[in-house]
């Protein structure tokens, strides 16, 4: 009796989010499973002749968040399908759900493929800085150390860079981290044919807790105390509606405080001045709100914004706020940057989803600048800062230009007769301004309709 059965089969070599269906029937054999093979996957299998394909009886989680590629090398339960074999045979009268039935082998590689054979590769190397060197070397032997020094003989600068090397593979990006990882890689390109190579110098993601100034440098080549002034900061915008009640309301609050402090230990409620300042801010915009602790993850750093001020109906628009002590500062705007540079990477990628009144190419979502903002205080001091990305090229890269200045005026709550409340005026004034920036980046069609 012949039974309808769906097999999930996998391309060896690719990741178990790539699996692909085939309808056959449990009387048919083999040799009918590789012509639907070779049907469903015309591309992976062009110049090859279906009879050839070696299919192998697998047991592989069936995960579409598994992006990690399989090798049939490294698959320790599997069964090679004779090709008089019918599909009763192998699997009985029913499949098990959930799982990856079939794995697909290419056929007997040419010398090329063999993985004890020289092949010579074109490595594009992509950064800060930019070069293209030929490395020769066998997917059994290569080892990292030896993919650095080809590049690094062809180009010295790349020493001082990051080390770790990333690729896109299926649009995720994927890290060399051990020598295991790139002889995998270079497997999988071998097999595919690929001797053109596109990787980035990188490293993988770092918490934003763990981001020293240093990293800015490593990553930007730029130090933090020499930033681009932002100069738009240095210029207050035009006061939104009901800005003197919140200024009142701020006022009344910080003032309350500092009125039931010990002068001595004022300068301990930082972080609730800052709160009471910024909280009040975002009151004047109806299509903002604050949160607190907002994962927000990119390529290069992932962690949580200790304080978010983020658009209601556009989340990927928010600007992060970081709090620090004076003795940290510089570590704290490297934080920030890193945390611009991945909301602005991550609304680029989105680009598309902007309508048409910021003059984005949908069909080209790299071609349009995104800008984001942030903010660093210690409640003392001030920094208001600024990340552009004006273009990502083909591999992905990003180059931010970040921009970075301290408000004029300080607060000190413990300086007497109240002299804090024109600190705390003009202070509001410049965090109000900095907010109606990010406001005026969201697009039309995702503002709140009480936004005019």
């Amino acid at each position: 009796m012949s039974n309808p059965l769906t097999l999930f089969c996998l391309v060896d070599g690719h990741s178990p989010s790539s699996a692909f269906p085939v309808d056959i029937n449990s009387t048919q054999s083999t040799v009918f499973l590789k012509d639907l093979i070779k049907a469903a996957k015309p591309n992976d299998f062009r110049h090859i002749d279906a009879n050839d394909l070696i299919l192998w009886k697998v047991a592989l989680a069936d995960d579409d968040d598994n992006d990690t590629p399989v090798l049939l090398d490294q698959v320790s339960e599997k069964s090679k399908l004779k090709a008089s074999s019918t599909m009763s045979k192998v699997f009985g009268a029913d499949v098990p759900e959930g799982t990856i039935h079939i794995l697909v082998q290419h056929p007997p590689l040419t010398e090329l493929g063999r993985s004890e054979v020289a092949t010579t590769f074109m490595v594009a190397v992509k950064g800060i800085t930019t070069t293209t060197t030929k490395w020769r070397t066998t997917p059994k032997t290569a080892t990292l150390d030896q993919l650095r020094q080809a590049i690094w003989e062809q180009n010295p600068s790349l020493c001082a860079r990051s080390q770790s090397f990333c690729y896109d593979y299926n649009g995720t990006q994927s890290y060399l981290i051990t020598d295991e990882d790139l002889q995998a890689a270079l497997t999988i390109w071998i097999r595919r044919g690929v001797t053109k190579l596109t990787l980035r110098l990188e490293d993988p993601p770092k918490l934003f807790s763990e981001v020293t100034s240093d990293d800015l440098v490593r990553l930007y080549g730029r130090n933090i105390t020499g930033l681009d002034p932002f100069d738009e900061a240095q210029h207050p915008t035009s006061t939104p509606t009901n800005y003197s009640k919140a200024l009142d309301n701020t006022l009344a609050m910080l003032e309350a405080v500092v009125a039931s402090t010990d002068p001595k230990s004022v300068h301990k409620g930082s972080h609730f001045y800052t709160r009471v300042i910024i909280q009040n801010a975002v009151t004047l915009f109806p299509d903002l709100q604050l949160t607190i602790e907002k994962d927000v993850a990119g390529r290069r750093a992932f962690g949580r914004l200790e304080y978010g001020i983020e658009s209601k109906t556009y989340p990927e628009l928010v600007i992060p706020v970081t709090t620090c002590s004076q003795m940290d500062l510089d570590n704290r705007l490297a934080i920030n940057a890193l945390q611009l540079d991945t909301v602005a990477s991550n609304r680029k990628r989105q680009r598309p989803e902007d309508d048409e009144d910021n003059n984005c190419d949908e069909n080209n979502p790299v071609s349009a600048a995104v800008t984001s903002f942030g903010i660093v205080t210690d409640s003392y001091d001030w920094h208001l800062q600024k990340c552009t990305i004006d273009k990502l090229d083909d591999s992905g890269f990003n180059f931010p230009n970040f921009h970075s200045s301290r408000i004029p005026t300080s607060l000190d709550f413990a300086a007497p007769d109240n002299k804090w409340r024109a600190a705390v005026k003009e202070v509001f004034k410049y965090v109000v301004s900095h907010i109606n920036r990010m406001q005026d980046d969201i697009p039309q069609s995702k503002r709140a309709k009480v936004c005019k």
